[in-house]
């Protein structure tokens, strides 16, 4: 089904030419020209925005945008090696994202844009705290505080020996 106003490029509705789709978009005068709907769904049930095969229920190719809540009862994936979750509230924003290769995998978990604040979890298992490159188990780039007041830390060299502190 052609929608055709004169001057202007018409809509169609129907099977895709070529495909075993059906499909909503702009298209040619002709039904052999309606080839790229912005809307398809296959024999199987897919819908695809973007892309006339879709491969899932629902297969968006690009941007996309929800002005409420997603909700998943199963796993949200990305493919490729960065994976970013925004969390947006205008100027100011968060983001957790996975970094990664083929030879590593770390988690960052910042607030508003910086290269490197926020908190970083190795592949290694170092964690870093205002540092992208922690090279200890725990490194913290800036001051903390701790509610015992009280650690050990081993001597990186002479067994047996410890730095104790406590505070009362």
């Amino acid at each position: 089904i052609n929608l055709v106003r004169a001057g202007v490029t018409p809509w169609s509705i129907g099977t895709v030419y070529n495909n075993s789709t059906f499909g909503i978009g702009l298209s040619a005068s002709t039904d052999s020209n309606f080839t790229a709907p912005y809307f398809n769904m296959d024999i199987n049930g897919n819908v695809g925005i973007g892309t006339t095969s879709p491969g899932y229920k629902l297969h968006v190719s690009g941007d996309g945008y929800f002005s409420s809540n997603l909700t998943s009862a199963g796993r949200i994936s990305a493919t490729g090696y960065t994976c970013e979750l925004y969390l947006d509230s205008g100027p100011s924003y968060s983001t957790i994202t996975a970094y990664g290769s083929a030879s590593y995998r770390d988690l960052w978990i910042r607030t508003v844009s910086s290269s490197s604040d926020g908190l970083w979890i190795k592949t290694s298992g170092n964690v870093g705290i205002g540092t992208s490159t922690p090279g200890y188990k725990l490194e913290v780039n800036g001051s903390f505080a701790a509610t015992t007041k009280s650690f050990v830390i081993p001597h990186p060299t002479k067994p047996g020996k410890k730095l104790r502190y406590g505070s009362l």
